[in-house]
């Protein structure tokens, strides 16, 4: 079943997916989805795949609730609306019903049930406990480690225990002001969205790094134009751009082995065919191409589909370390860019950041931190 969902979203799944900046998201077609705002892409996620419709032909309503039956038909439509047979079951979804097909597929499959008096509820409000239960059974009722409570654990029903455990482990759902998970809490169309996004994406992530070898160790990843994952691989010092299931190597390499037969990697500003690197670690756009944290080589590098060259920035303060060729760094690690297209890298054995502009000149952002490393905007 979940195989059958992936393959209906796999063609763009990652077109308005992670990695990019909320000004690239296209039109929602929504009047009340504004751009930039954390659900605007989740809302263009649903909308291109037919997740989720809106409330009207132009507004979505992202602040009102997300109910049982509009979570049954998005995972139904997910899955291509299978054909089903025989009838929701439920004396308050008759086959009249627009969400009838897919309670009745829901049901079937041990997706979603209904309450203990027979009813399915279809305009209930969902909770956030529910959803937690779905995406767990869906997921196949995986173990969890139970981590740190949260403040109101004793408040979450015993059923959805473990589905929300679940749930925070695997990044999917967290806690809100004060650590609280808030069960019982209504569930709004907005954060419906960003959940089935992250969690349909997250398994169509996972198939497409399939394609990778077994000894890549990915430490960062970035999504392309169209729609390509570009993968650093520390070990076989690389970049890949992985799509449609299959993984090329987009710049580094080199044909050197250690005495170990591990490859060694290297220097090299080249043509990406060319270029060499020595532990490449984080991704971020920057500039026409992407910024890549070289940290064995102690050094910030630019990747476009034409070259690979050291990223030179000078230095507009005083007190950051340069040499004649711009700004150093001592371990180059996590990096981000803002909207403005400026690059934020964190030096980790110096304990600060570094902002680089567009225009190449540096400042120091953030200083005095403890070994910071992976960053986000």
């Amino acid at each position: 079943m979940k195989k059958s969902i992936l393959s209906g979203i796999l063609a763009a799944v990652l077109m308005v997916s992670m990695g990019l900046p909320a000004a690239q998201a296209a039109g929602t077609g929504f009047r009340d989805v504004q751009e930039g705002v954390w659900y605007t892409q989740a809302v263009e996620y649903c909308r291109v795949h037919a997740l989720m419709d809106g409330v009207t032909a132009d507004t979505f309503a992202p602040d009102a609730p997300m109910t049982r039956g509009l979570l049954a038909l998005a995972f139904y439509r997910a899955a291509g609306s299978p054909a089903v047979s025989g009838a929701a079951g439920f004396p308050d979804v008759p086959a009249s019903s627009p969400c009838a097909p897919a309670v009745c597929w829901a049901a079937q499959n041990g997706v979603m049930s209904g309450y203990s008096d027979g009813r399915f509820g279809p305009e209930d409000c969902l909770t956030r406990e529910q959803i937690a239960v779905v995406l767990w059974r869906y997921e196949g009722f995986p173990a969890a480690p139970r981590g740190a409570d949260f403040a109101d654990e004793g408040s979450i029903s015993p059923y959805a225990s473990s589905a929300v455990d679940w749930v925070r482990s695997a990044g999917l759902m967290s806690g809100i002001d004060g650590y609280r998970f808030d069960p019982q809490g209504v569930t709004t169309r907005a954060q419906a969205a960003m959940i089935l996004m992250n969690y349909l994406r997250r398994d169509y992530v996972l198939s497409e790094l399939a394609a990778l070898p077994a000894d890549c160790r990915p430490r960062g990843m970035a999504v392309m134009s169209d729609g390509a994952l570009l993968v650093a691989d520390s070990y076989n010092k690389v970049l890949w751009r992985v799509s449609g299931g299959n993984g090329t190597v987009y710049a580094g390499g080199g044909e050197a082995r250690d005495p170990y037969g591990q490859p060694m990697g290297g220097y090299n500003d080249a043509h990406p065919s060319q270029s060499l690197f020595q532990t490449p670690w984080a991704l971020a756009p920057f500039l026409e191409g992407w910024a890549v944290s070289d940290t064995g080589n102690a050094a910030l590098r630019l990747v476009t589909a034409d070259a690979v060259q050291t990223i030179n920035a000078a230095p507009a303060e005083e007190g950051l370390s340069a040499n004649d060729y711009g700004v150093t760094f001592t371990y180059p690690t996590g990096l981000a860019a803002d909207e403005a297209g400026s690059l934020y890298a964190a030096d980790t054995h110096q304990g600060k950041i570094v902002k680089i502009s567009p225009d190449g000149t540096a400042v120091t952002f953030a200083s005095g931190l403890n070994d910071p490393m992976g960053l986000c905007w």
